[in-house]
């Protein structure tokens, strides 16, 4: 014969029942290699712009980040802390000369987050280039007017252009200008010009003047 008490129902205590307390996962995610914070490029060749930072931004694509909150594997979750903004997209953007600051944010799905910033700057190394300008391999020979012993050069002042788009000015070394008299002999002629980066590129070429007349009589004796 079974008592009531062996009939009655169990009891469970409160402390029994109460649900499971879960513990917020609050460690930040980490880089595994945030690159070098400052990079220094030039500009690609004819532009204002450098376009290829993939060697300083491709670090933080996915291989390269991890979280140590290690919760991940534990529950059977693939999932990835994410990156903003993307650093392929990045990376394919132009860059002007002078500095860009990246903020990079690593995220993990627990809304903890890192930053990684980078420092990309571009500099203007390139120097202008010659639209006109007398080559520097010839040189500009005249010969003396009748009776003197000089004569008018003239010559097409140079002109340039720069990669940075940001102005040039040409300078004229040389005391001589296209439109002088120049008396007999050889002189160098020279131009600088310069872009707004202290870029410098020369001008050069050489101007001789001769005597190519033949000697005249003022009386010669009729034979």
């Amino acid at each position: 014969t079974l008592s009531p008490a062996t009939l009655s129902p169990a009891t469970l205590s409160p402390a029994t029942l109460a649900p499971a307390t879960l513990t917020p996962v609050t460690t930040q995610p980490t880089y595994s290699n945030c690159p070098v914070h400052y990079k220094t490029y030039s500009t690609d060749s004819g532009s204002k712009y450098y376009t290829d930072v993939t060697d300083a931004v491709y670090t933080l694509v996915a291989p390269d980040r991890v979280d140590n909150a290690g919760f991940y594997k534990a529950n059977g979750w693939d999932r990835l802390p994410t990156i903003a903004p993307n650093a392929e997209v990045l990376a394919s953007k132009d860059y002007p000369i002078g500095e860009t600051f990246l903020n990079f944010t690593l995220m993990d799905q627990y809304g903890n987050q890192q930053g990684c910033s980078v420092t990309i700057n571009v500099v203007d190394d390139e120097v202008p280039v010659y639209s006109i300008c007398q080559p520097e391999s010839s040189q500009i020979n005249v010969g003396v007017d009748q009776d003197v012993c000089s004569t008018v050069v003239s010559w097409s002042n140079p002109e340039a252009s720069d990669n940075s788009e940001d102005g040039t000015e040409i300078t004229k070394l040389s005391s001589e200008s296209p439109g002088d008299v120049f008396p007999m002999g050889s002189y160098d002629i020279s131009y600088a010009a310069e872009d707004d980066y202290s870029n410098i590129e020369h001008c050069n070429f050489t101007v001789v003047v001769s005597d190519n007349k033949k000697p005249s009589f003022d009386t010669c004796a009729t034979v």
